[in-house]
């Protein structure tokens, strides 16, 4: 019987990818809670909030980048209420779908 050594490396990086993605976020979602920057995020938390509630970038408000942020936000706001968590969660998925492209 012969082994196909593509398909071995291949559960192998799967496997380590798993370990880094979840180690990564478990990092982020403990970290986030002690340096939450409110001088940074501001901007940021205050744009994705007004998402939420309905208003538009650019017409309702200015905001200073890309509007993709703010609706990322706005849809972890949407599923968490507007709480920690919900920036929790954004800031883990976002690293975990960076971790996967790099």
């Amino acid at each position: 019987m012969r082994i196909d050594r593509n398909i071995v490396l291949t559960r192998i990086d799967l496997g380590l990818l798993a370990v880094l993605v979840t180690s990564a976020c478990a990092f982020l979602s403990w970290s986030v809670t002690r340096q939450l920057d409110s001088v940074d995020m501001s901007a940021f938390l205050d744009g994705g909030y007004r998402v939420y509630k309905g208003q538009l970038p650019y017409k309702d408000f200015y905001y200073h980048a890309g509007p993709l942020h703010l609706y990322m936000h706005a849809l972890f706001f949407h599923l968490f209420g507007f709480t920690k968590t919900a920036v929790q969660a954004h800031i883990s998925v976002l690293s975990a779908i960076v971790i996967v492209f790099i």
